[in-house]
């Protein structure tokens, strides 16, 4: 794994590859921390997932229009934030660090099809699904992944998701609820 010694908050799509990547609560609170640029990402706090409470829990025009999260046409983000964390590209470490990621009692209300991690940019491969999710030139599936060190707790559907994910493996890991 060619890890370098940077360390830093996320952003997304402006991280370094394959630098350390603190994630906490706040990075959470406008939807999901999609994970776009391999590197090592690391809780440092329990995750208790309610995207946009001010907006039933759903992006927002701004969002949506800024492509952050895509809606409508082949749009991942069009019944919802789907996921806590989407993994979107390769050789990504995923270490809870003894925390808790989990779907909040109101988002489990409101997104019933969720999972805490979505190892893909879509819960469904393209033309699969209640609608057309995506396509062939935006579906993106998680790949050398290591997802370990705590708990995936409540969640409507899935603690952790993935269609066409390759080389995946889970340590340590206390899946509930």
């Amino acid at each position: 794994y060619p890890y370098k010694m940077t360390y830093q908050n996320y952003s997304y799509k402006t991280t370094n590859p394959f630098g350390v990547v603190y994630l906490k609560n706040s990075d959470f609170t406008t939807g999901t921390v999609r994970i776009t640029v391999p590197g090592v990402y690391v809780l440092q706090e329990d995750i208790n997932f309610e995207p946009n409470p001010n907006n039933d829990c759903f992006a927002t025009p701004t969002q949506m229009a800024s492509g952050h999260y895509p809606c409508g046409a082949a749009g991942s983000y069009h019944l919802g934030f789907f996921a806590a964390i989407t993994v979107e590209t390769s050789d990504v470490i995923i270490d809870l660090n003894g925390h808790t990621i989990k779907q909040s009692p109101r988002h489990n209300l409101e997104q019933r099809f969720y999972a805490n991690i979505e190892l893909a940019s879509s819960p469904f491969i393209p033309t699969q699904g209640p609608f057309d999710f995506s396509d062939t030139s935006n579906y993106k599936p998680g790949s050398r992944v290591l997802v370990m060190n705590g708990t995936l707790g409540t969640s409507s559907h899935h603690g952790i998701h993935g269609n066409a994910a390759d080389q995946i493996v889970l340590y340590k890991l206390n899946i509930v609820d």
